[in-house]
């Protein structure tokens, strides 16, 4: 799974992009706001992104490629593949959970792409592409740790599961204003999925997934 790499330049702009998009929201970030808000010409910006919503989901690109490498580094150091699994888990129940502005993003642009209000093709793409990297890393630590038998139709399967699970724990942390215990959803997750010993995820857990 190869990531995008990004220029100075281009981080500089995303980064400035996603400040304004937590602060004020999705379609706050216009090339006018960032051009602004980096004192740079809103011409010049525009010749890096024509459009506002090529500027805005590109930024949360940005954003994902972020989150995945550091996964990535951080998974990387862990040697024991139970342990490894278990901090996979424990990374993709909190999620957004520690972005608390990402949910609003995401739905933002579902409701743009709900409605049809406009560049729908682009938005759906760039969203299935983000989408896409999160599923790709869970699928590929798994198939790193190497201990795993399961149908990788079933293993896909758990990893959208988990890509989607923290949305609701994020939900949950609003309606409780409370941040949920991520030490015991970690641990319930883990055995859902039948835990990770010589013999890889337990089949028996694998087995109420729908197959085709």
């Amino acid at each position: 799974m190869s990531l995008k790499t990004y220029s100075r330049k281009e981080k500089v702009v995303l980064e400035a992009a996603l400040q304004l998009m937590f602060l004020n929201g999705y379609e706050a970030v216009t090339t006018q706001a960032v051009a602004e808000r980096l004192a740079i010409s809103q011409v010049y910006l525009e010749e890096m992104y024509p459009a506002c919503d090529e500027l805005q989901m590109s930024a949360m690109t940005y954003a994902a490629v972020v989150w995945v490498k550091k996964t990535k580094e951080e998974l990387a150091k862990i040697a024991d593949p139970e342990q490894r699994f278990r901090r996979l888990v424990r990374l993709y129940a909190e999620g957004t959970g520690n972005y608390p502005e990402s949910l609003s993003l995401y739905l933002d642009a579902w409701k743009l792409l709900r409605d049809r209000r406009r560049n729908v093709e682009l938005i759906r793409s760039v969203l299935f592409e983000i989408y896409d990297l999160y599923v790709g890393l869970f699928i590929k630590t798994v198939e790193q740790i190497g201990t795993i038998q399961a149908d990788k139709q079933l293993v896909e399967t758990i990893a959208w599961i988990f890509v989607v699970i923290s949305d609701g724990f994020h939900i949950q942390s609003l309606i409780q204003n409370r941040l949920p215990d991520f030490d015991k959803i970690s641990d319930v997750l883990f055995l859902l999925t039948g835990g990770l010993g010589k013999e890889g995820i337990d089949e028996k857990c694998l087995s109420v997934l729908p197959k085709n």
